[in-house]
């Protein structure tokens, strides 16, 4: 079925689509892109009302300002579908700083079961019992003019939204989830380095460095030294590119020069040449003067211990149980910050229960009450678990073979090899 759409590649064309689109609240977007060095290049947007598609041509029309006006007004909503690289680039081509309202199609269906992560054309399927053709989906963007049929594809990508968005909101208000989409499609499109609020980042400290306990109280000295410039250092000003396990390969060649600090791998060349001398002269430094009284020898860390796979084992299992209770999808529900948050908090402090706390906003009204009920379960299941093992470790004790005499083995011993020989002399 073809869609009907409105090709706009110029600033009148854009202007008459403002004008049209001026009395809608809830605006269908989608873009198509290439992507680049720079992070992609916006060639085309689509947009619909839910009557009439247009597709404007980003790569020719730069100055869009009273459509822009109108698409970002007061009370206004977008509906996408895995909508984070259309937000980035639309944020990016209209300079926003702030976003209307999102309805993002994929969060939608990720609050109504364990799917999240899926294409339009499945949704389109699943909720719509539409067959939605992709084969311009890998087409180039950025040549000029466009294909009929690639135009069209562009059009058929907004035009099923509508019809997504009133099938979801109702589903979702069977459910009681109505109000939660947009918080979740933010969550979902607008992390947290789009929202331009930089992650906090934990200071190095001695603990990172497993390795540690090889190093003599000279590079340990040297490693500290280290450890203390990084965090002292605003990020802005750190070698770009740099990890911070380096320290710990710096530490152990113990480099003499910004000529020798550049040649281990990872460290920027560049920056090596430029402040090397600086930072290996104060390692040098730190080494010589340490003395092993303030540096004595690290005991190595285990590499696993069962009391991190029993932390492992229940927040897997948490993860599924609470995620299932709610009917949300698991990557919803605990993305990977929420994910670390628990974790960190319950190597501070095991009592599970506790870590509930890390369950904020609106994962505290529906996942709380089933991750507190996990937790009771959990606690009887671990229970079992410790009282298993200890029955076992007392069964093997019971059963272990008394230590038979070092003579009596070696009998034993000189009888096999000699029945052993006698079958080879046998053979032969």
């Amino acid at each position: 079925m073809r869609a009907n759409y409105s090709f706009v590649d110029t600033t009148k064309g854009l202007h008459q689509a403002a004008q049209q689109l001026a009395h809608a609240s809830t605006f269908y977007i989608d873009t198509e892109f290439e992507l680049g060095s720079g992070g992609g290049k916006l060639c085309l947007i689509q947009i619909s009302d839910g009557q009439q598609i247009y597709l404007i041509d980003a790569l020719r029309l730069s100055a869009m300002d009273p459509f822009i006006d109108v698409v970002t007004g007061e009370g206004v909503q977008w509906v996408l579908h895995s909508g984070k690289k259309d937000l980035e680039l639309l944020r990016d081509k209209f300079h926003l700083k702030r976003l209307p309202a999102i309805f993002d199609t994929q969060a939608a269906w990720g609050l109504l079961n364990a799917e999240c992560t899926i294409s339009l054309a499945y949704l389109n399927f699943t909720v719509l019992g539409r067959r939605t053709p992709k084969e311009h989906q890998a087409s180039p963007w950025n040549t000029r003019p466009l294909p009929e049929a690639q135009l069209q594809y562009a059009a058929s990508d907004v035009e099923t939204l509508p019809l997504l968005h009133t099938a979801l909101g109702e589903m979702l208000e069977r459910q009681n989830k109505r109000d939660l989409v947009h918080e979740v499609s933010r969550e979902l499109c607008l992390p947290t380095e789009l929202e331009h609020t930089p992650p906090v980042q934990a200071p190095v400290s001695l603990a990172d460095f497993r390795n540690a306990w090889e190093l003599d109280y000279g590079s340990q000295a040297a490693l500290q030294f280290l450890i203390d410039w990084w965090n002292t250092t605003p990020p802005q000003k750190r070698p770009a590119g740099m990890k911070p396990y380096l320290l710990f390969q710096i530490a152990r060649r113990m480099p003499e020069s910004g000529r020798e600090l550049a040649q281990i791998k990872g460290v920027p060349a560049r920056w090596a040449y430029q402040h090397g001398d600086w930072l290996t002269g104060r390692l040098i430094r730190a080494s010589y003067e340490a003395r092993e009284s303030q540096f004595p020898p690290i005991e190595p860390q285990p590499y696993v211990t069962f009391e991190e796979l029993q932390l492992d084992a229940f927040l897997a299992a948490m993860k599924y149980a609470v995620s299932r209770a709610a009917a949300i999808a698991p990557e919803i529900c605990f993305p990977p910050s929420v994910m670390q948050a628990l974790k960190q908090r319950l190597l501070n402090n095991p009592d599970v229960r506790a870590a509930v706390v890390e369950l904020r906003g609106w994962r505290q009204a529906w996942l709380a009450g089933p991750y507190l009920e996990f937790c009771n379960r959990w606690e009887m299941f671990d229970r079992g678990i410790a009282a298993m093992a200890n029955q076992d470790a007392g069964a093997l004790a019971d059963h272990a073979p008394p230590d038979e005499p070092l003579q009596d083995r070696t009998l034993d011993d000189d009888a096999l090899d000699a029945d052993r020989g006698s079958q080879l002399r046998r053979r032969h």
